[in-house]
């Protein structure tokens, strides 16, 4: 039996955004529903959407030489103890974050952050080589000073943080509805939205937090890319635990002759396969974008790729080279960044809205983005001004040309996800 259920708001997309969106929603609105499919089981043969969320650690931390995403970055990590004590789970470990170095980072990025640190008050410190070599003896950085943010850093687990959004949520009164949404259009006044369990919901207002996977429902595309990334993971043996057990995470700028210009690690975490992996990831120059939504599901089912996967593989064992011995292996991700270097939080339509395209930094900050999101919806401004003036508020608006966008009748094979 297919249903038809009217609601007042649906967020489409169930990930880090989607859900914190929700959440707040949820608070202030009556009928919001959260609208997103489970994640698949089976990566391979999995045929619809997938998420980069799908993992147990994204770095988080204030430090940035952005003071826009530094700003993000801070509102979201206050809020972390309120969403882990509301929902009774743990998804934040301040581990620390490590930046550097400063003899190759660019232009003024160095005195931004060291501005940044300032201005949020952040527990910082730059260590040179002797202090780096103590506290971390097991990493080979060579002559160089960074930064190390403390309490206020480390890494978040994208899966639980989700968890804990989508139960706050549902105990504010918001429906979740674990289906993938496959055509989308605007009947009168409301919008209908078609899934693939053949139901079809209807409200006031609709919400895209569907990540790289957005345009599969727009028939003029948002102007955002989309970059398959590899992540490869290096499995920790019980006996090397305590050695790592201060590890912080890192943001590295790498020197001139490996593959990738940058990477950044996670410290040893634990996998649902009962395994302590460290994580490594990073921008390879060469990385093509894409812009079909059935070249991302191929990109996911089909692992990543073999070659970046070795670049990171040398530039891990060239940090650690004690993990030579590990087992490793890799998974993709995608990235989705605007030329603006900030998030699409806006209407697109009348009544149909986004925030999506979290130019590779927006899993920290998803609490913040969601709330924005919300306040975008409900009073129609950017709910972002402590740190702008006036005429900065539309840094989150798609391009005016693309503002009236007609929405596709047709359904797709591959439908929405959520961004990680």
């Amino acid at each position: 039996m297919h249903l038809e259920t009217e609601f007042s708001i649906i967020v489409i997309g169930n990930g880090l955004i989607g859900s914190a969106a929700a959440r707040y929603l949820a608070g202030e609105s009556d009928a919001v529903a959260l609208l997103g499919p489970p994640e698949p089981s089976d990566w391979e043969n999995h045929d619809g959407v997938f998420s980069s969320h799908y993992d147990e650690g994204r770095i988080t931390r204030i430090m940035d030489s952005n003071p826009h995403w530094a700003e993000f970055a801070h509102r979201s990590i206050d809020e972390y103890p309120n969403i882990e004590k509301e929902s009774g789970i743990r998804f934040f470990h301040p581990v620390g974050c490590l930046q550097g170095p400063q003899t190759r980072m660019p232009g003024n990025q160095w005195n931004s952050l060291q501005n940044e640190a300032a201005r949020h008050n952040t527990h910082a410190e730059i260590l040179g080589k002797e202090e780096l070599e103590k506290q971390f003896p097991y990493f080979r950085f060579g002559e160089d000073n960074a930064f190390l943010e403390k309490e206020t850093a480390g890494y978040i687990n994208p899966r639980k943080l989700v968890r804990a959004q989508i139960r706050i949520a549902q105990n504010r009164g918001a429906e979740v509805i674990p289906e993938t949404a496959l055509d989308l259009k605007q009947n009168d006044s409301a919008w209908q939205v078609q899934t693939d369990h053949g139901n079809r919901y209807l409200a006031e207002k609709i919400l895209l937090c569907t990540g790289a996977f957005t345009n599969a429902l727009l028939h003029e595309p948002l102007p955002f890319m989309i970059y398959p990334r590899t992540v490869l993971f290096a499995r920790v043996d019980k006996n090397q635990l305590e050695r790592f057990q201060n590890m912080p995470c890192i943001i590295w700028d790498l020197e001139p002759g490996f593959e990738f210009s940058d990477m950044y690690l996670m410290p040893p975490i634990l996998y649902p396969d009962g395994h302590h992996y460290i994580k490594i990831g990073g921008d390879a120059p060469n990385s093509l974008t894409m812009d079909d939504a059935s070249k991302l599901t191929e990109w996911f089912q089909q692992g990543g790729s073999e070659d970046h996967a070795r670049g990171l593989k040398e530039i891990l064992l060239d940090l650690m080279p004690e993990l030579s011995d590990s087992e490793f292996h890799h998974k993709p991700c995608v990235t989705t960044y605007t030329r603006s270097g900030y998030p699409f939080i806006d209407e697109l339509d009348s009544g149909l809205y986004t925030a999506c395209a979290g130019c590779g930094l927006s899993a920290k900050s998803s609490n913040e983005l969601g709330r924005i999101a919300s306040r975008k919806i409900l009073e129609n401004h950017s709910g972002y001004g402590k740190i702008q003036s006036q005429e900065n508020f539309e840094i989150f608006k798609v391009p005016d040309s693309l503002n009236s966008i007609t929405i596709t009748t047709q359904h797709h094979k591959t439908a929405l996800s959520a961004e990680a």
